[in-house]
């Protein structure tokens, strides 16, 4: 969640589908089927209009924004703003409160139950409290990084913050002012420092006893830029890179490896917290570092 910040002025039709009333006077169901939770078919994202209820969409979520935590007159909820294309196009896609964390770039999406307002002359589809979103399949390249890191992130847009560059978000929003990425700048500063944590922990179990030299020496060995920059080009960190085109050739350098090895640590961290991200360091990093001083023995 980013830092509270006021948003633009919001419709009562908008307040009314983001803040769930104290008591329900009725519960929606779809005139077609008869369900709580609509599953009849989708119209196309070029379709929508302002003024649409009740509306069906399936597609994938695109250039989807950081949740931010918003006030309203009625006091604050979260929000993210992406847009949700399918084979017709895309269109703006509001998701209020409980749905705002499914905004994940990569991810095939069913909303359902929302309604399109306009503002600004875009129209955009709001997903508040009556509707629902299913989501059909994640990013496959995300769960592949998650199964070589054996951790399986709760918040997904950690992981895509540690896998973004400052090139990449400062790009998108030149194209798009209204696109503000966080680069992953500000978690690779996090991981350096809980990587130092992490390996100097465990040298000093395994080397109670060794002198302060010896244990600079050996954590030189593990926790280097060269040595976190070599573990991120074994997972593969460059493949699931979003860095712009001008930096794209740089994408396995040690510079940019390592410091994204380092954001990845990071997102660990603040998703899981300090057990479950020494758990990945000392996999990744000081494993791979002990079975590379063996084979040169």
């Amino acid at each position: 969640m980013s830092r509270y910040e006021k948003w633009r002025e919001l419709s009562d039709e908008v307040l009314q589908s983001v803040y769930k009333p104290r008591a329900i006077d009725y519960v929606y169901r779809c005139q077609r089927c008869g369900h709580e939770v609509c599953r009849c078919g989708a119209i196309r994202a070029t379709d929508v209009k302002a003024g649409m209820d009740r509306i069906v969409l399936t597609g994938t979520i695109v250039d989807a924004d950081q949740p931010i935590e918003i006030e309203t007159k009625y006091g604050r909820t979260s929000l993210t703003r992406a847009f949700l294309q399918d084979p017709s196009g895309r269109v703006r896609l509001n998701l209020w409160g409980v749905h705002a964390p499914m905004g994940i770039s990569g991810s095939i999406v069913r909303v359902e139950n929302a309604f399109a307002s306009k503002f600004a002359a875009e129209v955009e589809v709001n997903l508040g409290w009556r509707g629902a979103i299913l989501l059909v399949k994640s990013p496959n390249e995300l769960e592949i990084l998650e199964q070589d890191l054996s951790y399986s992130f709760l918040k997904k847009e950690l992981l895509l913050q540690a896998l973004t560059r400052s090139s990449f978000a400062n790009e998108q929003h030149q194209q798009n002012p209204n696109v503000k990425l966080r680069s992953n700048e500000p978690l690779a500063f996090l991981g350096d420092a809980l990587i130092d944590l992490v390996v100097s922990e465990y040298l000093y179990s395994k080397k109670f006893d060794a002198s302060k030299g010896e244990l600079t020496d050996s954590w030189q060995s593990i926790a280097s830029r060269p040595q976190c920059a070599n573990a991120g080009r074994e997972l593969g960190l460059h493949r699931y890179l979003r860095i712009s085109e001008g930096e794209r050739p740089l994408a396995q350098s040690e510079t940019i490896m390592g410091e994204t090895y380092e954001a990845v640590i990071g997102a660990v961290f603040l998703d899981g917290l300090y057990e479950r991200a020494s758990v990945v360091v000392k996999k990744t990093l000081i494993a791979r570092s002990l079975r590379n001083h063996d084979k040169e023995k």
